[in-house]
């Protein structure tokens, strides 16, 4: 396990990490959620690959539907701060990005795919050298991040393709749809929960 920040103990962190799994088996989502991002908060912006890999799967798969605005938030926090590692920044970016696409916010998707792309490919090499996983098998950041990158051309190449078969009309109130908002606009569906709408596209 990666070093966790200062006061906080390696037990404490398998201890949430524990819990995280167990409220995984017994499909408590929410639960499973918090916890992972509760862990990868004490483990810091250089770690925490593992609890962060976890709880952006479990929004891309819908598991919960929709997301929390603290679930948005807590990921662009990471999206647009530097000292998270490029592999965190860009998976984060990616899932916004993935968000936005089960949700026919197709503009916006592509923006945050192309921006997780910039940010991936600007990894240095003592980022990609870096361990992702201790393991067994161990995991170096290089191979997550190739992956990430392989993914998101791909999506991007799909939106794309979609997006120029769309009428002078679509692409218009496309267009007046970002210009009305300049941030993320939670749609309120029931407590604490949102559903997510487009926004300006230089926002993020």
């Amino acid at each position: 396990m990666t070093s966790p920040m200062p006061g906080t103990t390696e037990r404490e962190i398998a201890n949430i990490l524990e819990a995280a799994a167990a409220a995984q088996r017994s499909r408590d989502w929410r639960t499973c959620a918090d916890l992972y991002r509760t862990a990868f908060d004490l483990l810091g912006p250089e770690s925490g690959y593992e609890a962060l890999g976890n709880f952006t799967t479990i929004l891309r798969a819908l598991r919960i539907t929709p997301p929390g605005t603290g679930d948005i938030a807590f990921m662009r926090r990471i999206l647009r701060t530097d000292a998270n590692s490029p592999l965190h920044r860009a998976l984060c970016g990616f899932t916004i990005g993935s968000l936005y696409s089960l949700e026919g916010h197709l503009q916006a998707a592509a923006s945050r795919f192309r921006r997780s792309i910039a940010i991936a490919e600007s990894a240095s090499g003592a980022d990609r050298d870096a361990v992702a996983m201790s393991g067994p098998p161990q995991v170096r950041v290089s191979a997550l991040l190739d992956e990430l990158l392989r993914i998101l051309r791909e999506d991007l190449a799909s939106i794309e393709g979609r997006l120029s078969k769309w009428t002078p009309l679509e692409r218009r109130c496309a267009s007046i749809g970002a210009q009305a908002s300049t941030r993320i606009v939670p749609r309120t569906k029931g407590r604490g929960r949102i559903s997510l709408v487009e926004e300006d596209q230089s926002v993020v």
